[in-house]
């Protein structure tokens, strides 16, 4: 009797699966071309010490594992602009800062700059905020805002994940700052 219900078995786990991963790629290959991702938690660490993380060029290679930096160009508010070649992949990315605040009575600072990478169809804004709350802590938000042409781009993030690159940037952040509290 089991010999003759385990291929019926295993047929019905195959099509589980296929209609799984199929579907799965179908709601991704429905995603609108502006896309938005965020990620949020808190680091025991002064807001200082996040917008060094940021804003500085010596803690780049920290930040981005296994890149290479060019064009590193700093003005009065600090790091202005970048560009990065990953070093398995061989293709630039430049990085602009659009927007650096610090505000003081306890306001969000926010730091932001976009990245566009050469012959890559997604265009990204990202916007890191950094909010005192006052109890030692710094709550620091991600927000991805993306512009994805190639539709075929567009399923593969939706089936891999559009917050991945937010989660990144939030993980070396958290990772650094206690580093960068000690140099404050």
């Amino acid at each position: 009797m089991i010999r003759r219900l385990l291929p019926w078995a295993i047929i019905g786990l195959l099509a589980a699966i296929a209609f799984f991963v199929g579907s799965t790629f179908w709601r991704a290959s429905q995603l609108p071309e502006n896309l938005t991702a965020t990620a949020t938690d808190s680091v025991e660490a002064p807001v200082a010490a996040v917008w060094l993380v940021l804003n500085t060029p010596g803690v780049l290679k920290e930040r981005f594992d296994e890149v290479e930096f060019q064009e590193v160009v700093e003005d009065a508010q600090g790091l202005s602009s970048w560009t990065s070649r990953h070093e398995d992949r061989n293709y630039f990315t430049r990085y602009v800062r659009t927007q650096a605040e610090q505000p003081g009575g306890g306001q969000a600072w926010v730091y932001a700059y976009t990245i566009t990478p050469e012959e890559v169809p997604v265009l990204t804004t990202r916007e890191v905020r950094m909010t005192d709350t006052g109890n030692g802590f710094t709550e620091v938000q991600v927000t991805d805002s993306m512009t994805v042409t190639d539709r075929q781009m567009r399923m593969w993030m939706g089936v891999l994940g559009i917050d991945s690159g937010a989660k990144n940037e939030l993980k070396a952040i958290m990772a650094l700052a206690d580093a960068a509290e000690a140099a404050l």
